[in-house]
């Protein structure tokens, strides 16, 4: 379950079990088996690095799957390529950037009535909070903050999980480095 590569198995209710498209931000070194098991679903990894690309299309070939397709490029550029501008079911992301750059990266590229689930550390309220206004830009809103027990050696994580309910207005994302320079 793809959704356990980020760390959210506990908050898979809201994740139907039918052919879905699922867009995995920031994933080097956390690559796993979990997308083999779910080949109803149609996984993009997308890496700003083409080594890292390289690597990753390794990988998947080894893993012997079919559904997952890795794009290299920045995400701020994807996000206005109508190719994958309001395309997906599902963006997930972990340990890219603060919830307010994620919300600009990843939101762009959420059709209307999907999910973003950005995974966090143990207490992420405050980053939540300033993350609203961001959130609300991107035509989603905060559906459920879910703490899920980690295997990993980082304990408690928390799940974010946005719905998306508007297009995202056409001047998000910004250009390359706008966000992380200046969240909104």
């Amino acid at each position: 379950m793809v959704v356990r590569s980020v760390g959210f198995g506990a908050c898979s209710s809201y994740l139907m079990w039918f052919l879905f498209t699922l867009w995995d931000v920031g994933l080097v070194g956390r690559f796993d088996s979990c997308y083999k098991s779910t080949e109803d679903w149609q996984v993009t990894l997308v890496e700003s690095m083409r080594k890292r690309c390289v690597f990753l299309e390794h990988a998947v070939n080894l893993a012997g799957v079919s559904n997952v397709e890795v794009v290299n490029g920045r995400v701020e550029d994807i996000g206005n390529d109508s190719c994958f501008r309001e395309h997906f079911d599902v963006a997930v992301a972990r340990a890219v950037a603060e919830m307010r750059v994620l919300a600009e990266y990843c939101l762009p590229l959420v059709r209307v009535g999907g999910l973003f689930v950005a995974a966090k550390g143990h207490n992420p309220e405050d980053e939540v909070k300033n993350a609203e206004t961001a959130i609300r830009s991107m035509g989603a809103s905060l559906l459920q903050v879910c703490p899920v027990e980690s295997h990993g050696p980082y304990g408690q994580r928390t799940a974010i999980i946005c719905l998306k309910g508007h297009p995202t207005p056409r001047k998000y994302p910004r250009p390359p480095g706008t966000p992380a320079k200046e969240p909104l």
